[in-house]
């Protein structure tokens, strides 16, 4: 199937273990002034809109880097170029491990939307899996739901372009919130267990979601096309 794509622009996902030893907050110093060469790197290759990352809260050596470029093909043409074998010798530095790289068409889908490094303190993320032509009605619905929820700070998703734990047709939900607690406590109530069916309906397998948790993205550290030029 095809999921609808609420954007053109592509989001490349990248995927670090970083010992958090490393202070990426650091951009002088240190192993911190690897990472913003690495970053540096990033914003040189053709079609960059904007760079942000954080660490998963739940593990906190796991870091989302999310590099925001106009189109996938610029996005799947970076990881064939030397700007790419410059930007992993960097990384290298900081990991022995092989990054995962995925691609996704993120849209916003609340006013004011602060869950893609916009400002909410923590971004609630899941990844729903295997799913059927349902889902885009039903994700129409749950964005029209969760705003009324506390602590809400913004929803945004979109499909990924590869398979993820095996399954093709996914869909990759990030929803700010004022913090963990509240969004867990959400998840404990009566109109979570009542409406949850909405999201968990379209999955065609037992499986009908992965990669569940939090990211706690730097909103202070994000760079964008317009301020690349003046690092």
């Amino acid at each position: 199937m095809v999921l609808a794509k609420p954007t053109s622009r592509c989001t490349q996902m990248i995927l670090l273990k970083v010992p958090v030893q490393h202070n990426l907050r650091e951009k002088t110093q240190g192993t911190g002034a690897i990472w913003w060469k690495a970053l540096a790197v990033l914003q040189k290759s053709p079609g960059f809109v904007r760079v942000y990352f954080g660490r998963r809260v739940e593990i906190p050596d796991s870091v989302h880097l999310h590099v925001v470029r106009e189109t996938l093909e610029q996005s799947q043409d970076f990881l064939k170029s030397p700007l790419y074998q410059e930007f992993k010798s960097a990384i290298d530095q900081l990991t022995n491990v092989e990054p995962t790289i995925r691609h996704a068409f993120i849209g916003e889908y609340s006013p004011g939307c602060e869950s893609l490094a916009k400002g909410a303190p923590v971004t609630g993320t899941a990844i729903y899996v295997d799913l059927q032509d349902l889902w885009d009605e039903r994700w129409d619905q749950w964005t029209g739901i969760v705003p009324k929820v506390e602590g809400f700070m913004g929803i945004a998703g979109g499909p990924l372009v590869e398979s993820v734990a095996g399954f093709k047709d996914c869909y990759i939900a990030l929803v700010g919130w004022k913090n963990v607690e509240v969004h867990d406590t959400y998840h404990h109530t009566a109109d979570f267990a009542s409406k949850s069916h909405i999201l968990l309906d379209p999955g065609r397998s037992k499986k009908k979601f992965t990669e569940y948790g939090h990211i706690a993205f730097e909103s202070d550290l994000v760079v964008e096309a317009d301020s690349a030029s003046k690092l």
